[in-house]
């Protein structure tokens, strides 16, 4: 079993993980248009996607929206991590705690300062 973290590139890729980020946070709420229509910046963008594979199958997913917080003494480098998912087969496996670990490790050495989850259930990532 090969594990490994990966940040989508490729546009094959962008649109399989899109597919199953539109089921779980559009399709299954009863709203329609794509996350890529609404996020188009982030689906555009190369370091915006991360996945978690394992034997080359995506298990989980996230995105990640980079923005600079300026207020009148300094500035911050940012970032917005959401739409964080996880295949239903592979849920309860502490995959998308990895994902999120690993994507705050990779926000660190980018020399990000502020950080933050940005879901409407927090309870799901408390501890």
């Amino acid at each position: 079993m090969v594990t490994k973290f990966d940040v989508i590139s490729s546009p094959g890729d962008k649109v399989s993980v899109a597919r199953e980020l539109d089921r779980e946070f559009i399709f299954s709420r009863g709203r329609s248009g794509s996350l890529t229509e609404r996020f188009s910046r982030i689906f555009g963008s190369d370091r915006s996607l991360l996945v978690l594979r394992e034997n080359g199958h995506v298990l989980s997913a996230l995105a990640i929206a980079r923005f600079r917080w300026v207020d009148p003494v300094q500035q911050f480098e940012g970032a917005m991590i959401g739409l964080v998912w996880t295949h239903p087969d592979h849920r309860r496996h502490g995959h998308a705690r990895r994902l999120l670990n690993y994507a705050t490790t990779l926000l660190a050495g980018e020399n990000v300062q502020v950080a933050v989850l940005w879901t409407g259930r927090p309870e799901l990532y408390r501890g």
